[in-house]
């Protein structure tokens, strides 16, 4: 019903793209009842919010693995009032495949609290400042592992600022004592 309104073939005209021009037909519509509805259609038209930041854009994905080494991949809800509420989820978890019951697996994590989990241990060993946003400090890392009772970021080494990466070289040289 509502396309009949939409649709300017019935006030016997002719569209071609964003042309319209008077046709060889008469109107089946009148023209003042027709830009009635489309006012009322505009006023009744939802205008969304802006999103911000959308799941796919989260800083850790494709770094993020869970206890079994799993990938989590990021995801996102809405909850009362249009509120986001973005995750971190298990692959097998996501596809909807049987996961193993074993304890000590987390298979969800809030992303805001992994984020501030990886950026505060950054921020102190990589030498970043505070200011520093976490998808800027993640050059340096190959992998997350999110256990139940520890988090265990994988770095390059190749990667790392270099006064850390001489002070790593300088314990990797030092002989063993017997």
């Amino acid at each position: 019903m509502f396309h009949l309104f939409k649709n300017r073939i019935y006030l016997g005209e002719i569209v071609h793209g964003d042309l319209s021009m008077p046709g060889r037909h008469p109107a089946i519509v009148d023209a003042d009842l027709f830009d009635r509805v489309q006012r009322q259609l505009k006023a009744n038209t939802v205008q969304y919010a802006e999103r911000p930041m959308r799941a796919a854009e989260l800083p850790l994905k494709g770094l993020l693995h869970d206890g079994e080494g799993h990938r989590m991949s990021p995801s996102f809800g809405y909850g009362r009032g249009g509120k986001v509420y973005r995750y971190y989820v298990s692959a097998p978890l996501q596809q909807g495949r049987k996961c193993s019951t074993g304890a000590g697996v987390l298979r969800r994590v809030r992303a805001e609290a992994i984020h501030e989990v990886i950026e505060g241990a950054l921020v102190g060993r990589l030498g970043h400042d505070d200011a520093v946003p976490l998808a800027a400090m993640l050059g340096s890392v190959k992998r997350i592992d999110l256990l139940m009772d520890e988090v265990r970021i994988i770095l390059m080494a190749d990667r790392l600022p270099l006064a850390l990466r001489k002070s790593l070289e300088l314990v990797h040289t030092m002989p063993r004592r017997s």
